[in-house]
């Protein structure tokens, strides 16, 4: 989350690559929590959008000065609690207004919000992080500004750990750790295949 984990275009950009903030905006839109059990290993590995300063609070539903309390409504999505924090922002379990279902909501903080180099990147960025479209990449749904105009993203939900939290509790057998490499070259994979590259990779992410 701080090189922003970084999804960009192999051409060279006017602006130069993605800055910590624009790289963090698009690995959080690539970021996967997931459970993980021997029916289910085919879903593990795939790359997410979340950084790895946005790990999850110390404790389930865990509030911090400034955090936006329960049932809080942000462009239609109803907050239900904190899923991590970051340096850009705050990442929030929402439901999606329309279709009744639980969305990865990040909202972006006002300092990142304001800034107009950065509002630029993301807008480009979460429009190619929203392009992509594999099974391994956690999907973006849509994107926008508060009316006090903090940018958010909204994500695909999938419940469970991160590579590096499973590892540090002694739940990474060498099988789980190949499988899950495998599945994340794959997404890799079809990043390069477009033109784009991934610039923090790692298990945290």
């Amino acid at each position: 989350s701080r090189g922003l984990g970084d999804v960009y275009k192999r051409q060279p950009c006017p602006h130069g690559p993605p800055s910590g903030l624009a790289g963090a905006t698009v690995l959080t839109a690539m970021r996967k929590y997931h459970k993980y059990d021997d029916h289910t290993a085919g879903r593990e590995g795939r790359t997410g959008e979340m950084t790895s300063s946005e790990m999850p609070p110390s404790g389930p539903d865990s509030q911090q000065p400034g955090d936006l309390p329960p049932g809080t409504v942000i462009s239609g999505y109803q907050v239900e609690r904190v899923l991590g924090r970051g340096g850009m922002g705050t990442v929030y379990l929402a439901a999606n207004p329309n279709l009744q279902r639980p969305e990865a909501l990040k909202i972006l903080n006002a300092q990142a919000s304001r800034d107009p180099d950065f509002r630029a990147r993301f807008m480009r960025e979460a429009s190619l992080a929203a392009s992509l479209d594999h099974p391994n990449i956690v999907t973006v749904h849509n994107r926008g500004e508060t009316p006090e105009g903090d940018l958010w993203i909204a994500m695909q939900y999938v419940q469970g750990s991160d590579a590096h939290s499973e590892s540090r509790n002694g739940r990474m057998s060498l099988t789980r750790a190949i499988h899950i490499i495998s599945e994340v070259a794959k997404a890799l994979d079809y990043l390069h295949a477009r033109g784009l590259v991934h610039r923090d990779v790692k298990p945290a992410n």
